[in-house]
């Protein structure tokens, strides 16, 4: 365990650097200028959320270009928030990315996401496709309460969720939407895409399944499932979501590739990830989905995929060896279904009309 003090003074020394860099001091010099604050980019190992934030500024940076800019990192800020706080004025529109870090399965991304509400509740805040999950304990109701009172205090407040289940959460939980709150359902930001890569499908059967505390997958029936794929010839490999070491926000869009051809090189995709099932359907990939902790993906696949023929979701329910190798044949067996990402092209157009126009969108889905 690294000493309390040693991590003080790393974070010293990280946001001492911060506060001398050209950046921040034009930042602090722009001050009183109408900007757009991007909050919490990803600067880890998670490519799913590194896929969110480039199809966020793909969708946003062109269609505002009259308005200045500025991006923070999450580990920006954890460490150096107070002095981030300096540079925002009260006409900022403040963005924050979608995930699923909304509650408590995240603990760290969670409180930071409720610190951006309570502190800058005076501004136009707009949070991008997020999936909400309060745990069943003391600690996720008063986590709960937080919430409820951070967003009742905001003053102009749109939230887009990606799932049903939230958005009924928000519905029945959280303050009735008037002019200042309003809720809405939405795509993932990661549907926005169309890679359009190009690649020979291989012979083999790309697995990328979870290892952390979102897994709910049972490993027996994926042995097993493992075991009559080898059996029948075919041949396995084993992906992720997450890369070993961090991404910087320069690299993302090469790493971003690299991690699509993976997946456009695969005959089938078998996944409990919610980002393997989408990265497997923009690159035209036939995909096993199965769920996790928080229900996402069965929440993105029930509400955006289920027209979708080359992915099949099983849930806990139907879930057997039988019905997962019967799921492998049919989609061995299908013709190639490539994505067409205009099907949810009104939904991204309303985002960006939205951060444009804000009183000019309609409430509602879409």
């Amino acid at each position: 365990m690294v000493p309390k003090f040693v991590k003080r003074s790393a974070s010293l020394y990280r946001r001492t650097k911060f506060c001398c860099s050209p950046r921040y001091r034009m930042f602090i010099k722009d001050r009183d200028r109408k900007k757009i604050i991007y909050l919490s980019e990803t600067d880890h190992t998670n490519l799913g959320d590194h896929a969110i934030l480039y199809a966020q500024h793909r969708l946003l940076d062109g269609a505002i270009p009259n308005l200045l800019k500025y991006s923070f990192t999450r580990r920006e800020c954890l460490f150096a928030f107070e002095q981030i706080q300096k540079g925002i004025c009260k006409q900022d529109i403040i963005l924050i990315p979608g995930g699923g870090w909304i509650g408590t399965l995240w603990k760290v991304s969670g409180e930071l996401f409720l610190s951006f509400l309570e502190t800058f509740k005076d501004n136009r805040i707009i949070v991008f496709p997020q999936t909400i999950y309060f745990e069943n304990t003391t600690y996720g109701a008063a986590q709960k309460k937080r919430f409820y009172d951070a967003v009742k205090n905001c003053k102009d407040i749109l939230l887009y969720v990606r799932d049903t289940n939230s958005y009924r959460f928000l519905q029945n939980q959280m303050p009735e939407q008037n002019s200042r709150i309003q809720y809405r359902l939405a795509p993932d930001m990661v549907l926005s895409l169309q890679p359009g890569i190009q690649m020979p499908k291989k012979e083999y059967i790309l697995f990328v399944m979870r290892q952390d505390l979102e897994k709910v997958t049972d490993a027996g029936q994926i042995e097993q499932l493992k075991k009559r794929i080898t059996d029948s010839g075919m041949e396995i490999r084993y992906g992720d979501t997450h890369t070993s070491k961090a991404v910087a926000p320069q690299n993302r869009e090469t790493a971003l590739h690299k991690k699509w051809e993976e997946f456009a090189k695969a005959r089938l995709v078998i996944t409990d990830r919610l980002h393997g099932m989408l990265f497997a359907v923009i690159n035209g990939t036939p995909c096993i989905a199965l769920d996790n902790l928080s229900n996402k993906v069965k929440g993105v696949y029930d509400e955006w995929l289920t027209d979708n023929p080359g992915v099949c979701f099983l849930n806990a329910e139907t879930l057997s060896d039988d019905a997962l190798y019967k799921c492998v044949e049919r989609l061995l067996a299908a013709s190639s279904h490539p994505y067409q990402k205009e099907v949810y092209a009104s939904y991204f157009k309303n985002m960006t009309d939205a951060a444009i126009r804000p009183k000019e969108v309609s409430n509602g889905k879409g």
